[in-house]
C-alpha cells in the first residue's frame, strides 16, 4: 500500500470515528445551551465553574458566591469576602 493510500484509510478511518463520537441533533438528550448575562443572574461577568445537581439544578462558581439555576431563576449565595471553598 502505498503511503498516499495508508494515509488516506487512516483519515477516512478517524473521520468515521469521529462522526460516531456524537449524537445527531433530535438523538439521545437533547442538547440545551443558552448565553446568560451577567445582570440577569445577578452574578459578576467571571465564572469559575459549573456543576449539575441529578434533579437539574445547575451550581455556578462565580466571583460573587455560588450561583445556583432551578430552571425557572437564579439565587445568589454570597461567600463573603476573599473565601475560598
Amino acid at each position: 500500500m502505498t503511503r498516499f493510500a495508508a494515509l488516506f484509510a487512516l483519515l477516512l478511518a478517524a473521520h468515521g470515528a469521529a462522526s460516531q463520537s456524537f449524537p445527531s441533533p433530535g438523538e439521545g438528550r437533547p442538547l440545551f445551551a443558552r448565553r446568560v448575562s451577567w445582570r440577569e443572574s445577578g452574578g459578576h461577568a467571571q465564572n469559575w465553574g459549573f456543576a449539575q445537581h441529578p434533579d437539574g439544578r445547575i451550581y455556578v462558581a462565580n466571583t460573587e458566591g455560588v450561583l445556583e439555576y432551578d430552571g425557572v431563576g437564579w439565587r445568589i449565595y454570597q461567600t463573603g469576602v476573599n473565601q475560598r471553598f
